[in-house]
């Protein structure tokens, strides 16, 4: 008699036991960058959860190419990355099944003294056609003045495009600098 009680309470616990969770688990990242985010250089903090009780761990990965890590807390904090580009990757585990598709968030840390040349350089260059055009309209003016006989005009004009192309070296220097600033930084 004791085998007919002891029976269906064995095959009870055998079917509590293995039955796991009732849907597949779905790991989420609660903070950290926004998706596509671009971000300044430091640290970067990511938290997570199942949301169900029971989960007994956590693994993180960082890129395709690096590995998963056990990250238990539900944070994980990666010091001063790298300017570039990245994928964050997270699963659960609850009651021995594992998350089949991490969640992943994908971010780009800035390389900021890389974007300050390149702007530098920009403005630089807006600088020198700016001027470089002006300076083509002056000498257009002066070839009319000079047809005209206007010597006082002729003589203003040839200031005018004196100080022009003052500017255009001023800025052929700038892009120049900042060319050099992007090949040391970029």
């Amino acid at each position: 008699m004791r085998s007919l009680v002891i029976a269906p309470l064995l095959a009870l616990a055998l079917v509590v036991a293995t039955a796991g969770p009732a849907a597949a688990v779905d790991t989420e990242i609660t903070s950290g960058p926004a998706q596509d985010a671009r971000i300044l250089p430091g640290d970067v903090t990511f938290t997570f959860s199942t949301g169900e009780g029971g989960t007994t761990g956590y693994e993180c990965q960082l890129n395709d190419a690096g590995a998963w890590v056990a990250c238990n807390s539900g944070t994980i904090t990666y010091p001063d990355l790298a300017p570039g580009a990245y994928v964050f990757r997270v699963k659960g585990t609850v009651l021995g099944q594992t998350d089949p598709t991490p969640a992943e968030r994908s971010f780009i840390v800035r390389n900021v003294p890389c974007e300050q040349a390149s702007a530098a350089w920009t403005a630089a260059r807006n600088d020198f056609f700016k001027h470089k055009t002006k300076k083509g309209y002056k000498k257009e003016a002066l070839q009319r003045a000079r047809d005209a006989g206007k010597v006082k005009k002729v003589e203003r004009l040839k200031k005018k495009i004196k100080a022009l192309n003052k500017l255009i070296r001023k800025a052929r220097k700038a892009m120049e600098a900042a060319e050099a600033k992007q090949d040391q930084v970029c």
